[in-house]
């Protein structure tokens, strides 16, 4: 018995398709056996309809795609199971490519879809239906080719997982990435490359390298093409490493990179090059912070080995005359030599004391304060220098009532003691030295020790504070280390404060010294 199909009517998967009440012999468009066996040994899933529809012959490489054998004059349109579009959607069979040919009497191409077999599997394919017509031109069928292209798509889905995965390893790595073309244009950067260059891969996308971050020598001034060592690089096809440069921010500013360049050759043909770097800003500072500290420290050494060598054999010359010829010696001498080594031993005191006190400084930044009136603790210095050199005048001024300072108690006395000793060393015995103190115009408090001695080369007044170093005038007036000035510039800050130095064009220095004024709380 033969079923009637109605119009509009949808072949269901798997079932036979219905045939016209009155049977209709198919038309002769079955291959040849010469032609059937070239069909076969081609591999590529092959299969023939009538004008209706009806399956009329396939290989066995069709055959092998659907996952089943439809069956000749039944099935229609399509072997497959079930059909899909690409985005998932069914496709019904008299839908498919192949009844669009058939209906519009034309090839139709450029369309993929997905087959799913009886099993549940699927295979992506692009069908490639074209009509088959008669000597008169009319149409008698259609031919099919199916291009299986599963594993493109597979491998296509494998490159874009790939591809995601490189850019999410490149996107979240320290190091920043730039790839720059054959032409030295910017081709990528990761999200490390545009915090290290202060740009957006947006705003240097297609922009020559050299031209946007690496335009300048360290100095400023412009760098030509032909030494830039990206262009160089990328020009000879030469691997460069640890390759030090600076390069140029958007707003103008310079900063040490370190980078290394490779080469990016396909098929042997040079396209670009990777350039990897990281911002050497802060191991640059590091590098010349350990340099100049070993710098110190030597000449730490060689300074304090002399000021402890000078006062240890005074005292230990003076000490070794009175033990050996203390019966010889008269009262005078013997006064001297104890004398003698009183003062040597403050003097490794205070050096012993600067020192302590420079490095617990280093470890702690600040220091508790409390109110304090500033001319007690002038006061208190004066006296304790009066004891040790009576002959040097010291007075103290105060302009009107000076107001309550925050400070150590037990520091700024140390602060004053250096700043009178540093003036007596550089002053003229006969030269008094000058205390004053008053309200700051920034409502600090501020006092001004000003001596009348060899004073201080305006280029040399920010550098007197630093450790250790004595400016050549001062070498050639007396002995010292260096660190009086560096000490009280270190406990005035710790207490939130500030000190300066500034020469006088008729001699002498000042050193002012600003404290912070106590709340009215």
């Amino acid at each position: 018995m033969v079923t009637t199909r109605q119009p509009g009517e949808t072949l269901t998967p798997g079932t036979a398709a219905p045939l016209p009440q009155a049977p209709v012999p198919l038309p002769a468009i079955l291959p040849d056996g010469q032609s059937s066996a070239v069909l076969e040994a081609l591999g590529v899933a092959v299969y023939t309809t009538d004008s209706c529809g009806r399956i009329t012959y396939y290989n066995e490489a069709a055959a092998e795609l659907w996952g089943r054998r439809p069956e000749i004059g039944v099935d229609e349109w399509c072997g497959s199971w079930k059909i899909y579009t690409t985005e998932g959607e069914h496709l019904p069979h008299d839908q498919c490519p192949m009844a669009i040919t058939l209906r519009e009497n034309r090839p139709v191409r450029g369309i993929e879809a997905i087959a799913e077999r009886p099993d549940g599997t699927r295979i992506n394919f692009m069908p490639l239906p074209t009509p088959l017509r008669d000597e008169h031109g009319n149409l008698i069928g259609a031919v099919n080719v199916l291009v299986d292209v599963t594993d493109r798509h597979r491998a296509e889905a494998e490159a874009i997982a790939q591809r995601d995965l490189m850019t999410t390893i490149s996107q979240n790595m320290s190091t920043g990435l730039v790839m720059v073309d054959r032409d030295n244009q910017i081709e990528f950067m990761n999200r490390a490359a545009e915090e290290i260059t202060g740009y957006t891969f947006e705003q240097l996308r297609g922009k020559d390298a050299h031209d946007t971050i690496h335009r300048q020598y360290p100095d400023g001034t412009p760098m030509p093409r032909d030494e830039c060592t990206i262009a160089q690089s990328n020009a000879s096809l030469e691997r460069t490493e640890s390759h030090e440069d600076v390069f140029v921010r958007p707003d103008g500013s310079r900063y040490d990179v370190i980078c290394n360049i490779a080469p990016v050759l396909q098929s042997g043909a040079r396209v670009g090059m990777i350039v990897d770097l990281r911002d050497a800003t802060e191991e640059k500072r590091a590098q010349e912070a350990i340099k100049q500290s070993l710098e110190l420290k030597d000449q730490f050494l060689g300074l304090v080995s002399h000021e402890l060598r000078t006062p240890i054999a005074t005292i230990i010359g003076n000490a070794i005359l009175l033990q050996r010829r203390s019966e010889a010696l008269s009262p005078e001498s013997k006064t001297q030599a104890l004398a003698d080594i009183a003062d040597e031993s403050q003097k490794l005191q205070r050096i012993i004391e600067n020192l302590l006190l420079i490095t617990r400084l280093e470890a702690s930044q600040s220091l508790e304060t409390e109110p304090l009136r500033l001319p007690i603790a002038a006061e208190e210095a004066v006296m304790a220098f009066r004891r040790r050199n009576p002959l040097r005048t010291i007075s103290i001024e105060t302009d009107g009532d000076v107001p309550i300072a925050v400070g150590h108690p037990m520091m700024l006395p140390l602060v004053f003691d250096n700043l009178i000793s540093n003036a007596d060393k550089y002053s003229p015995l006969d030269a008094p030295i000058h205390i004053r103190m008053y309200g700051g115009p920034d409502g600090d408090v501020r006092a001004c020790i000003r001596d009348y001695g060899i004073g201080i080369d305006g280029a040399d007044t920010s550098h007197v504070f630093t450790p250790f170093y004595r400016s050549r005038r001062a070498r050639t007036q007396a002995s010292g280390i260096g660190l009086g000035l560096a000490v009280c510039k270190r406990v005035i800050e710790a207490q939130g404060g500030r000190i300066w130095a500034a020469t006088r064009p008729e001699g002498g220095c000042d050193f002012i010294v600003s404290l912070k004024r106590a709340s009215d709380d």
